[in-house]
C-alpha cells in the first residue's frame, strides 16, 4: 500500500515572484506525489522511517480569475494568531486543477477573508463573502462568511469521484476593495489505508540539561520527562551554536550553523516537499513568521508566552486531526524561560527558604541585574530564583507526559525528538539568566532522539560531541529522504549511532572518528562582549574579539569551566585557534590589536618590515555589552561606517587608518602564518615618520590623538551580525515582549 499527498502549489507561470499578481494569465499547479512505506533495518530492533519513490510531477491546471484586473497572490498570511500559506483573491474569481482523485481521497484546506481594514474598523456594513468548492461543476461546499481574525476548516471526503480525472474548483465572490479571499493551503491527499508515520520535534526552551535528572540533577524536577529518556536515545554532549533562541533554533530547524542558517531548508519545506503535512507552534517572540520559522509550515501558531498546558492541548488537538495523515509537527515550549512563575502547585515546590529580600512574584532579566547592582541579592535569594526555576520544568515535564502518552496511542509509528536551544546560568560564573557567556550551564542542550515505541532496556547513551545542527540531517536520512533534497548540510546524520547489528558497528565507528575531530563552533552574543568559542574531543576554547583573551578547558576533567587552562597549556593554543578557525571560516593567530581615538577625518598609517595577511576594523559592538538586535529594529549606538577606514596595501607592508566622524575605535592586524612575523614598524602621520614597538605600548601623537598597539591573538572576523530578516518598521508587539522579559529597556 502508499500513500499519495497532493499538496496543492500554485507557481506564477509569468511576473516577477516578489510580486506575484497575475492579471489576465495562466498559472501552474504542481503535486508532491510520494509513495512511502515503513522498513525495519536489518539487524536493528527499532523499526526507522524510510521513504522510498518520492518524485514531484506537475499536473495539467489553469488559473482563471474573473476580471482584467483581478490577482492571484500566492503569500503566507496571518489571521490571530494563526499563519499559513495561502492562495487569495482580491476580487470574485475561481481558481481550478484537473486531477485524479486516489482511493479514500480527502480535501483539506482553510478560509478566511483578510479585510483591509484594521480590528476597530470592521463594520456591519462589510458583505459577506462566498467561498464554493466544486468537482466537475457540482458544489460539494459553500459558506459565506464576513471579515475575521480566524481561520476556518474544511476537510471533504472525495471517495465517490475516485479513480476519476475531475476539475477540482476553489471559487470566492468578493466585492472588490474588502480585502482578500484566502485558501489556506489546500490539499488532496489518500492514506490508502497504511500506516502513517509521524515526526515530532520538542524544543524547550531556556532549559539547561544538568537541571534534568537524566543528566544527574538532584532535584527531581523531571520524572515524567526522565522516563520518556529512559526509552530513548540520550546524547550526553549536545551543544547549541549559541546561548540564545533565534541563531539555536535556527541551526536546529536547518542543519546549518546561525551565519548562513536562513539560506538554508527549514526541516519544515524538506518534510512538506516530501509529502508531509506540516505543523509548529510556537512560544517565544524570536520563533514567529517574521523570522521565517514558518516556511514549509502549513499550520503555525503563535503566542507569546504560551503555557506548556496549553501548547500541549493544541499539539494533541492537531495531532488527532491529522492522525491518519503522514504529519511532521514542531512543539516550542517557553515555561523554563523567565519569569520563572509556574503555575499550581509547581511554582514552589523546591523552594526551601524565602528570600531575604522583598522578590516580586514576577521578575525579569533587568531587574535581577538591578538588584545585584545595589548589593540587594544574596545567597538566599538566588536559592529561591532557582528553585523557582526548578519548579517550571517539573510543571513542563508533567505537561509533557500528555503528550508523551498520547502519540503511543495514536494510529501509525511516531519518532520523536527533544532538544533544548540553551540554559540558564545561576551565577555559576558570576552571571544570571542566558546570552552573556558560552560555558555549558548555557551552551549544553538535552537532544534525546525515541525511535517507534521507544527502547527496550534503555536508554542508550553517547558521550560523543554533537550539536543542534545534527537534528534535520538525522531526520531526513532516518527518512531515507535523498540527499539532493537537503543540500548544504553544516550538520551530520547521527543515524550511524541509532543502528545495531554487526554491519552498522563500521558506520558507527566511522561516525564518531568525524565527530571527535569535527570542531563545533559557538558565539552570537548579545549582553556581553563579542566572545568565539569551539568545542572539540571533550575540551573548549574561547577568545574574547577585541582584547584577544583566550581561555581553554578540560570539559572531561574540569565540567563546571572553573579553571582556565590557557597559560598553563600555551603549547596546546595553536592548536585550538586553527580549530576555531576551522569551524568558522576566519583565520585565528597571531597579530597586532590597534586601538586608536583620533581626531575626525585624519589619517595614519603603519609600515611593516614584512607583509601581513590581512587587517580590517573591528565591529564597534564588538566591544559592546549590549549589541543591538537589528532584526528587531534597533540600531547600533555607533555604526562601523562612522568610525574609520582601513586599507591593506597591495604589497601588504602597510595598513591605513582613515578616520571618520566618530574615530575611535579598535583594528586587527593578522600576520602571515607561512612567512615570519614583522620585526619591526613604522607609523606614519602628518608627514611624520615615528618607529613603532610592537608590544603593548600607547603612542601620543600630537595634533591627532594616540595610538595603543598591542600584540596577540586574532580572530579575523568580519561583518558578523546575524540581520538576515530586517524590519521595515518597528513590530510594537514583539518590542513590548522583550521589554516585559528584560531584553530592552
Amino acid at each position: 500500500m502508499s500513500i499519495v499527498t497532493l499538496f496543492l502549489s500554485l507557481l506564477m507561470s509569468c511576473g516577477d515572484s516578489t510580486t506575484p499578481t497575475l492579471p489576465n494569465s495562466s498559472c501552474v499547479l504542481t503535486a508532491c506525489q510520494s509513495c512511502f512505506r515503513w522498513a525495519a533495518l536489518a539487524h536493528m530492533e527499532e523499526a526507522v522511517m524510510d521513504l522510498e519513490g518520492s518524485s514531484i510531477a506537475p499536473l495539467p491546471a489553469a488559473a482563471t480569475p474573473s476580471g482584467t484586473d483581478n490577482a492571484v497572490v500566492q503569500a503566507d498570511v496571518t489571521m490571530g494568531q494563526e499563519t499559513r500559506p495561502c492562495i487569495c483573491l482580491e476580487s470574485s474569481g475561481r481558481i481550478s486543477w484537473t486531477l485524479s482523485i486516489p482511493e479514500g481521497a480527502r480535501l483539506q484546506t482553510g478560509y478566511g477573508v483578510e479585510s483591509n481594514e484594521p480590528p476597530g474598523g470592521r463594520a456591519a456594513r462589510h458583505p459577506r463573502t462566498h467561498f464554493k468548492i466544486s468537482l466537475d461543476g457540482t458544489p460539494i461546499w459553500q459558506k459565506s462568511v464576513k471579515p475575521s481574525d480566524l481561520f476556518d476548516d474544511v476537510d471533504l471526503a472525495l471517495g465517490r469521484w475516485a479513480g476519476r480525472s475531475v476539475e477540482l474548483v476553489l471559487e470566492v465572490n468578493l466585492e472588490k476593495g474588502e480585502g482578500r479571499a484566502c485558501w489556506a493551503a489546500p490539499e488532496v491527499y489518500s492514506s490508502g489505508g497504511e500506516e502513517p508515520r509521524r515526526v515530532v520535534v520538542i524544543g524547550i526552551d531556556a532549559l539547561r540539561a544538568d537541571h534534568l535528572g537524566t543528566h544527574g540533577y538532584q532535584r527531581n524536577t523531571s520524572p515524567e520527562m526522565d522516563a520518556f529518556a529512559d526509552t530513548s536515545f540520550v546524547f550526553d554532549n549536545s551543544f547549541a551554536p549559541a546561548p540564545r533562541t533565534r541563531p539555536s533554533f535556527r541551526s536546529a530547524f536547518t542543519g546549518r550553523y546561525p551565519l548562513t542558517a536562513t539560506a538554508g531548508m527549514t526541516f519544515g519545506e524538506v518534510l512538506n516537499e516530501a509529502g508531509f503535512v506540516t505543523a509548529g507552534f510556537s512560544g517565544n517572540v524570536h520563533l514567529v513568521p517574521h523570522f521565517g520559522f514558518n516556511r514549509g509550515f502549513s499550520y503555525w501558531f503563535y503566542e507569546n508566552g504560551a503555557k506548556a498546558d496549553d501548547q500541549v492541548d493544541r499539539a494533541l488537538s492537531w495531532l488527532r486531526a491529522h492522525q491518519d495523515r503522514e504529519a511532521f509537527l514542531f512543539l516550542h515550549i517557553m515555561d523554563p524561560h523567565i519569569f520563572y512563575n509556574a503555575p499550581g502547585r509547581h511554582k514552589n515546590m523546591f523552594v526551601e527558604h524565602e528570600p531575604t529580600h522583598n522578590l516580586p512574584d514576577k521578575f525579569n532579566r533587568w531587574y535581577i541585574y538591578r538588584q545585584m547592582a545595589r548589593g540587594k541579592l544574596d545567597q538566599l535569594d538566588k536559592d529561591f530564583i532557582e528553585a523557582r526555576y526548578d519548579g517550571e520544568i517539573h510543571f513542563v515535564s508533567a505537561q509533557l507526559q500528555r503528550l508523551f502518552d498520547a502519540l503511543d496511542r495514536l494510529p501509525g509509528r511516531t519518532l520523536t525528538i527533544l532538544h533544548t536551544d540553551h540554559g540558564d546560568e545561576f551565577w555559576d560564573h558570576g552571571g544570571f539568566e542566558h546570552n552573556h557567556t558560552l560555558y555549558n550551564e548555557l551552551v549544553r542542550t538535552a537532544l534525546w532522539f525515541r525511535p517507534p515505541g521507544g527502547l527496550t532496556g534503555g536508554p542508550r547513551r553517547f558521550s560523543d560531541q554533537v550539536g543542534l545542527v545534527d537534528i534535520a540531517p538525522t531526520i531526513y536520512d532516518l527518512l531515507d529522504i535523498p540527499r539532493e533534497r537537503w543540500p548544504g548540510m553544516d550538520g551530520t546524520s547521527l543515524r550511524p549511532l541509532l543502528e545495531t547489528g554487526h554491519e552498522a558497528d563500521a558506520r558507527r565507528a566511522l561516525l564518531q572518528d568525524l565527530l571527535k575531530e569535527r570542531p563545533l563552533h559557538l558565539s552570537y552574543l548579545m549582553y556581553d562582549k563579542e566572545r568565539w568559542g569551539v568545542v572539540q574531543d571533550h575540551g573548549k576554547y574561547i577568545i574574547q574579539t577585541v582584547s584577544g583573551q583566550e581561555e581553554l578547558y578540560d570539559l572531561a576533567t574540569d565540567p563546571t569551566e572553573s579553571h582556565n587552562l590557557a597559560l598553563q597549556r600555551a603549547s596546546e593554543l595553536p592548536r585550538w585557534r586553527q580549530r576555531l578557525a576551522l569551524a568558522t571560516g576566519w583565520q585565528v593567530g597571531p597579530g597586532l590589536r590597534i586601538s586608536f581615538s583620533l581626531h575626525k577625518e585624519s589619517e595614519i598609517s603603519i609600515r611593516f618590515s614584512s607583509p601581513v595577511a590581512d587587517a580590517d576594523l573591528y565591529d564597534p559592538e564588538s566591544s559592546s555589552t549590549r549589541r543591538a538586535n537589528l532584526e528587531l529594529g534597533q540600531k547600533p549606538r555607533i555604526e562601523a561606517s562612522s568610525v574609520a577606514d582601513v586599507l591593506l596595501s597591495p604589497d601588504r607592508t602597510t595598513v591605513t587608518i582613515r578616520a571618520r566622524s566618530r574615530p575611535r575605535g579598535s583594528a586587527w592586524v593578522l600576520f602571515s602564518s607561512d612567512s615570519p612575523p614583522p620585526d619591526s614598524a613604522q607609523l606614519l602621520f602628518q608627514g611624520q615618520v615615528k618607529v613603532l614597538t610592537l608590544e603593548s605600548r600607547e603612542n601620543n601623537l600630537p595634533g591627532l590623538g594616540t595610538v595603543q598597539v598591542e600584540p596577540g591573538t586574532v580572530i579575523a572576523a568580519r561583518g558578523y551580525q546575524l540581520h538576515d530578516v530586517k524590519m521595515d518598521q518597528v513590530d510594537q508587539d514583539s518590542m513590548e515582549a522583550l521589554k516585559a522579559l528584560g531584553y530592552l529597556e
